[in-house]
């Protein structure tokens, strides 16, 4: 009645938490006191994943605009105070973005956002699948950046994306027809 021919993971799966432990303890006294499939079991155990397969790499962010600074709290920095003693003042801190340029970048990003949602979503139905041109397909109005809100002026300057795509900034152009 031996283990042979079964995967380790199922034999170790019924196997009490109190007997793996004292394993483990005969196994950091000596390695090879235990067998192989425990080793190996007690060496991945050791190394560490270094995380969840699924982290974001590029998170937390290390570098943003101004406009992104102003928005996240952990980012603020306090204005300098001046001098005491009648010193040189302290240098003046750049202004910071007027309230209606954070709540027109604000909306610029969530309308962005919906934009690429809706290309994923419904992106298929603007593909040009007759290679012969025998029939004509007009874009459908919710892929086309007009219905979002962009005018012809918003899709110059960047828009904040906070990784999606990969990207942190880009142009409207960038994202649709």
């Amino acid at each position: 009645m031996g283990y042979e021919g079964q995967d380790f993971s199922d034999i170790a799966a019924g196997v009490s938490p109190a007997y793996i432990e004292a394993l483990y303890a005969k196994y950091q006294a000596d390695q090879s006191s235990v067998d192989l499939g425990w080793r190996g079991f007690f060496e991945g155990l050791e190394q560490g994943s270094g995380g969840p397969s699924w982290t974001n790499k590029r998170w937390p962010l290390t570098t943003t605009d101004d406009l992104t600074a102003g928005l996240d709290p952990t980012q603020m920095e306090p204005a300098p105070k001046p001098a005491k003693g009648g010193g040189k003042p302290a240098a003046a801190a750049a202004p910071a973005p007027s309230k209606d340029d954070i709540i027109k970048a604000a909306g610029d990003a969530i309308r962005a956002q919906l934009l690429i949602r809706t290309y994923r979503v419904r992106g298929h139905l603007a593909a040009n699948l007759d290679p012969l041109g025998l029939s004509h397909r007009d874009m459908p109005e919710d892929l086309r950046t007009e219905y979002h809100g962009f005018t012809h002026a918003d899709i110059a300057p960047p828009v904040y994306l906070g990784g999606t795509l990969g990207l942190d900034l880009a142009h409207v152009r960038e994202l649709g027809h």
